[in-house]
């Protein structure tokens, strides 16, 4: 049975932005905070939150010159850089649940409850602030 706050991730989201450009065969080490390159070599952060919520890893240039993959992973850049949300974690959890049917089961309860929450703010709601009621959202 999952808990009362289970991450619920929809379809657009299950997909991140920082999914589509990262290349899958950069893993990332959750214990050392770093990425492994095909190579072998790592990734580091400065820890630093960029102002898009973002980390981002960055290859040595001593390693990434030599590398025979550099054309194939940054032939425009002298160093690989990687960028990471901060919420990520919580999105790969999310993702790990996706399809299994407790996954299934709380993603259509929460869309029968977002779908009277959007009715309601289109007519309900509308009304109340026509007819001169306070704002009840």
């Amino acid at each position: 049975m999952p808990s009362p706050l289970e991450p619920v991730l929809g379809a657009a989201q299950l997909k991140s932005k920082v999914r589509k450009t990262l290349d899958t065969t950069f893993k990332f080490d959750k214990e050392r905070n770093v990425y492994v390159c095909p190579a072998g070599k790592l990734l580091k952060t400065t820890g630093r939150i960029l102002s898009d919520n973002t980390f981002r890893y960055f290859a040595s240039t001593y390693d990434c010159r030599p590398c025979p993959l550099k054309s194939k992973c940054c032939p425009n850049a002298p160093q690989r850089k990687i960028p990471r949300d901060i919420n990520e974690d919580a999105r790969d959890y999310a993702r790990a649940l996706y399809g299994t049917p407790e996954f299934d089961k709380s993603r259509n309860e929460r869309k029968k409850v977002e779908m009277r929450f959007a009715h309601l703010k289109t007519h309900q709601f509308r009304a109340h602030a026509i007819k001169g009621y306070v704002r009840c959202s």
